[in-house]
């Protein structure tokens, strides 16, 4: 069995179980009015202040601190996946000779060609694009995968050996320097093996917001891997196993931001989430989530795709500011 590579030590148990206790009190119950942002969309991403919506008609960038949307047209034969953070947008491109990526620059308005390819983009910053494919280009089978990292300004790939499970370095993609060092007691999680058969368990990333990371972690139970969702907050000994109900792939099944974290059931149903700091936990009613959906929060709004292109948004969960709530 996989041990946790988290705070969760003997020593920190007390600390833990005290914010179980907390956290098990009656959920609160919230019913937010929520709207129709888009339908049809077949990109749906956010670095928690941009949202990007790209539908068959149109690819839309909404800066969620003003409310100004922006319309993107990437360049041709671009715009099939996107990314944002940074300040940028990356999207993929096809065709013979042409560059693999498109960045975005939002203060400039410009388009750039990314030469470098080390894999799937999995998340970009104002420095950096990370990467995650095979360490031998070309490998169908039996691979062995890692991370990689390419410049933005020069398309330079690099790795990050010291990014492991039970370590305490982690990307920065907004830094130059790129490796940053995890606030204690804090360790990177483990993560999920793509390639049972060869691959060593990648390491998952953290998301904070302020002194609090969420993350998911895989385990064994009875033989089989299980994805659960952690809490834990810097100089503390905090430890919560929130939920052992995620899918194998747990990108956008859980947002955070200084206010609360949420996350989805892959069985569907309600909105879970747990204020922070207090840990009190809630539900949000909402049209059923299937498997695919994701979720973002950004500080003002709760953003949901429903699993089929539709995208709806409430305002974002706030703590209670008075006693009377609807509980269950």
């Amino acid at each position: 069995m996989l041990a946790s590579t988290w705070g969760g030590t003997a020593a920190s148990a007390k600390s833990a179980e005290h914010g179980r206790t907390r956290a098990t009190a009656a959920a609160m119950v919230l019913h937010p009015r929520f709207r129709v942002v888009a339908s049809h969309a077949s990109s749906f991403t956010s670095d928690g202040r941009y949202v990007l919506l790209a539908r068959p008609s149109d690819t839309s960038l909404i800066d969620d601190q003003t409310g100004r949307r922006t319309l993107l047209t990437p360049p041709t034969l671009c715009g099939y996946t996107y990314l944002v953070g940074g300040g940028r947008v990356l999207t993929s491109c096809a065709g013979f000779g042409n560059p693999p990526y498109q960045m975005y620059s939002i203060s400039a308005g410009g388009w750039t060609a990314v030469n470098s390819n080390g894999g799937t983009p999995v998340a970009i910053g104002s420095h950096w694009i990370e990467y995650y494919g095979t360490t031998e280009p070309g490998c169908l089978e039996h691979c062995a995968y890692q991370y990689t990292f390419g410049e933005t300004a020069t398309g330079q790939l690099r790795t990050l050996p010291a990014w492991a499970p039970g370590a305490s370095t982690i990307p920065d993609l907004n830094s130059p320097a790129l490796a940053a060092h995890l606030c204690s007691p804090l360790r990177v999680p483990q993560g999920f093996p793509t390639d049972l058969t060869s691959s060593t368990l990648a390491p998952d990333p953290l998301v904070f917001a302020g002194q609090f990371a969420a993350g998911a972690e895989s385990v064994i139970r009875g033989g089989l891997y299980q994805l659960r969702l952690l809490l834990e907050r810097c100089g503390s000994n905090l430890h919560l196993v929130l939920t052992s109900q995620l899918t194998s792939s747990p990108t956008n099944q859980f947002a955070i931001n200084r206010r609360a974290l949420v996350w989805l059931n892959y069985r569907g149903g309600p909105i879970h989430g747990i204020f922070l700091p207090s840990l009190r936990k809630f539900t949000i009613t909402s049209p059923p989530a299937s498997l695919g959906s994701s979720v973002f929060l950004t500080s003002r709004r709760l953003y949901l795709e429903d699993g089929s292109g539709r995208v709806i948004a409430a305002a974002s969960p706030r703590p209670p500011t008075h006693r009377r709530q609807h509980t269950s």
